[in-house]
């Protein structure tokens, strides 16, 4: 791990192999046993922490996390970012990856540039601000990505900082699948919090996108002012489009409205319960949902 503190800047971690496996935890599930660690504590950035292997594989609890761990509110210093290039990437077994900002230090970007399959699989990927400054971007670029099995990627805010901007970008097929499973940007219950960010999934081509057995894509206002609204949601680029059971959502539970939902593919098949809301459940006016395609069927649309 490297620290920041003081005024001091955190060193770098760089990794360079054919092959990186974090896996494995002790008897008490709550201490990883692999963990890779940059932060600070004071007025300095945290290190970035960069990857560049063949095959990228964390499981079993493993984690690795960026983070501005702040007790008082004039520190600034900022987390650094982690960038992980692969030909294949695994994340499974409650392993996750994290940056975090707080008091007057943002949060740095999650960024995986995988060539081949990227599998996120009880896994975590989150971003997130509890302080001034905004949360990073999350991004995702591989051939194909599978999101399953309760997996979370994320990006939140708990202050006035703004969640970051979540995209996931894909040649072959995006596929989101599972209870619990999770594609979100929220802002938390606090008073005054930032606005949630904006959720990209891109296809190229003759790409597929699915998400299914009540798995979610959400962007939603939990609190805060009118001008605090809700993230737009877009899926476009794809020959199809299949939502089974799946629910796609850009909310505002706050005076802020809703954000856009738009849903763009050659095939666009929303079946078995799906739901497509861009609604308020409070003062703020509801957002535009718009599906483009040129075969679109709704069947038991929710």
């Amino acid at each position: 791990y490297t620290i920041g503190s003081g005024t001091g800047v955190g060193g770098y971690i760089i990794i360079t192999s054919d092959t990186l496996t974090m896996s494995g935890t002790t008897t008490n599930p709550d201490i990883p046993v692999s963990v890779i660690d940059s932060f600070t504590e004071g007025f300095g950035d945290s290190g970035d922490i960069t990857i560049d292997v063949s095959t990228f594989t964390m499981r079993d609890g493993a984690r690795f996390g960026l983070s501005a761990n702040h007790t008082d509110r004039c520190f600034t210093g900022s987390a650094g970012s982690a960038s992980i290039t692969a030909d294949s990437g695994l994340i499974e077994g409650g392993a996750s990856i994290n940056t975090s900002g707080s008091a007057q230090g943002g949060a740095g970007s999650i960024l995986f540039d995988v060539t081949n399959d990227f599998v996120l699989r009880n896994g975590s990927l989150s971003t997130e601000t509890f302080g001034t400054q905004n949360a990073g971007a999350l991004s995702i670029s591989a051939n194909t990505i599978t999101i399953d099995q309760g997996s979370d990627v994320l990006s939140n805010t708990g202050d006035i900082g703004n969640a970051g901007e979540i995209t996931l970008n894909a040649p072959g097929a995006i596929t989101i699948s599972g209870a619990g499973t999770r594609v979100a940007t929220d802002s938390m219950f606090v008073t005054n919090s930032g606005s949630p960010g904006k959720i990209n999934v891109l296809g190229q081509d003759t790409a597929t996108l699915t998400i299914n057995n009540s798995a979610e894509i959400a962007s939603v206002a939990n609190t805060g002012t009118s001008t605090n609204t809700a993230g737009n949601i877009n899926l476009t680029g794809f020959q199809s489009i299949l939502l089974d059971g799946g629910l796609v959502r850009a909310e505002t539970l706050s005076d802020a409205p809703g954000g856009r939902i738009l849903i763009e593919a050659e095939l666009v098949s929303l079946i078995n319960n799906t739901s497509v809301n861009a609604r308020t459940n409070s003062s703020g006016d509801g957002g535009n949902i718009q599906i483009v395609g040129n075969d679109i069927s709704l069947e038991n649309f929710a």
